[in-house]
């Protein structure tokens, strides 16, 4: 028996947790576990004699018990919303799963007319048509080709990269402006650098909180609080750099992550209510990284929950409205103005350098780049003895 507890793990009788037990007739084993349905989170693992296999054929092979407390507790999230009745008591709810838990989905996704035999042994992907069928709406919307920072509607290619570094990095830019600008909004304790820009693109759709899909734009050495998307289905896709991605378990409470991965561009990941739900990303390179995301709540969700949450410095949940920064198609237009303007004005100041930025430039690249220490080709001046400076 393995009995490994969490820093978070036990029965806790004043909050609301979601507990799972799932038993694999196959093997005969039974497991136990808090949160998300996931190996990292399993509490403890059970052999059963095989003879007792027979009594479980005909039986959900998972099932979880969703807010499940013995005393009252402050009813702040998707969660405890969930869990409420029409007058307002607390009542737990039970979920049952046809299939156990064997080993964690992978969370990167491929798609299945690209799979190989390779790809199926090795499961480093998850198949697109084996995503759940909110993600999968989703999926068929991001993946295409066309989704990328410098597609043109005129069929060529628009140099909007090279504008969304060069408004990053030059003071009094729209981005830089607005970085600025919510750096000086932080709370206290808040790092200036957890922080991002959400770029809205299109309107409200009714089935996901707020609008189903955002562009974010994380400059280099900015992250994200750990937080969670409102029980929401979701498609995460790289179109420019690259990031890291936290997962955390379903309730914010544990301090560590459950697993980490470095997202690179043209990755996809996928997250729903039970399954890589709770993330952080963070821009650990020397550039820029965009990603582009959707969300949309399952079909039999009938509960519209706008909030998302987050973990604050001190620990304690908040919810918070997903709001946005800019509109996509204006900030695009104002950007690409910008750039030009810019060249217009200085045709050899910044071009070089841009163009030799990539997600592995150093954070001294990026620093040259923001205080104009540059020659006319584009080439950055370093002092001599400076290193290289990596996060990972």
């Amino acid at each position: 028996m393995r009995t490994d507890l969490m820093s978070c793990a036990g029965y806790q009788a004043d909050r609301w947790l979601s507990y799972w037990v799932s038993f694999d007739p196959d093997t005969c084993v039974l497991k136990y576990g808090i949160g998300h349905h996931m190996e990292e989170t399993i509490m403890m693992t059970y052999s059963l004699p095989p003879s007792m296999s027979c009594l479980f054929r005909t039986t959900p092979k998972l099932v979880c018990l969703h807010g499940y407390t013995a005393g009252p507790v402050e009813r702040r999230s998707i969660f405890e919303a969930k869990l409420c009745t029409l007058d307002g008591r607390q009542a737990a709810t039970v979920e049952f799963a046809r299939c156990p838990l064997i080993a964690n989905p992978p969370p990167l996704v491929l798609d299945s007319s690209r799979l190989t035999l390779l790809d199926l042994g090795r499961r480093a992907y998850l198949p697109s048509s084996d995503l759940p069928p909110a993600c999968q709406v989703l999926y068929q919307h991001l993946s295409q080709p066309c989704i990328d920072l410098d597609w043109s509607p005129d069929g060529g290619s628009s140099p909007l990269v090279d504008a969304i570094r060069h408004s990053l990095h030059t003071p009094g830019a729209l981005l830089h402006t607005c970085c600025q600008e919510k750096a000086a909004r932080c709370a206290p304790g808040v790092p200036a650098k957890q922080s991002y820009l959400r770029v809205s693109v299109g309107v409200p759709s009714g089935c996901s909180p707020g609008i189903p899909y955002v562009l974010e734009i994380w400059p280099s050495g900015h992250f994200s609080p750990v937080h969670n998307h409102g029980n929401a289905f979701g498609i995460v896709r790289i179109l420019h750099g690259s990031i890291i991605a936290r997962t955390f378990n379903k309730h914010l409470t544990c301090e560590g992550p459950l697993q980490e991965a470095v997202l690179n561009k043209g990755d996809i990941t996928w997250f729903s209510p039970n399954w890589y739900q709770t993330h952080q990303l963070e821009n650990h390179t020397g550039d820029f990284c965009c990603t582009v995301q959707g969300f949309q709540y399952a079909d039999d969700d009938d509960l519209h929950w706008p909030y998302m949450q987050f973990k604050g410095p001190s620990g304690r949940l908040h919810n918070f409205l997903p709001v946005s920064d800019f509109d996509f198609c204006e900030m695009r237009e104002a950007l690409l103005a910008e750039y030009a303007a810019a060249k217009a004005q200085h045709p050899c100041s910044r071009r070089g350098l841009a163009r030799q930025m990539t997600p592995d430039s150093p954070l001294e690249a990026t620093q040259a780049l923001a205080s104009g220490n540059a020659d006319d080709d584009g080439s950055a001046h370093f002092p001599r003895s400076a290193s290289v400076v990596t996060l990972l």
